[in-house]
């Protein structure tokens, strides 16, 4: 997902993935430029009854800086660039 690429998809994913679980959510996208990607998840718990009792979680993302995954028990060998 380098500068940001492949970002657009994740918020399907999300809701894809919640679906799984039963969980039913609606996802607007916040923000969406050169510096940042943000997104809003607004699922509807177990409680749900009425829109005022959705829960909402926001997710931020930079796209300032490259990102890294290491393995732990590489030995600083399996260091690579997403």
């Amino acid at each position: 997902m380098r500068n940001g690429k492949g970002l657009k998809n994740l918020p399907g994913a999300i809701e894809k993935d919640l679906e799984v679980y039963g969980i039913d959510s609606e996802i607007r996208i916040e923000n969406d430029d050169e510096i940042s990607f943000s997104f809003r998840i607004g699922a509807e718990g177990p409680l749900f009854t009425k829109e005022i009792a959705r829960s909402f979680v926001r997710i931020e993302m930079s796209k300032r800086e490259d990102i890294f995954m290491t393995c732990g028990s590489c030995s600083g060998k399996g260091r690579g660039l997403i």
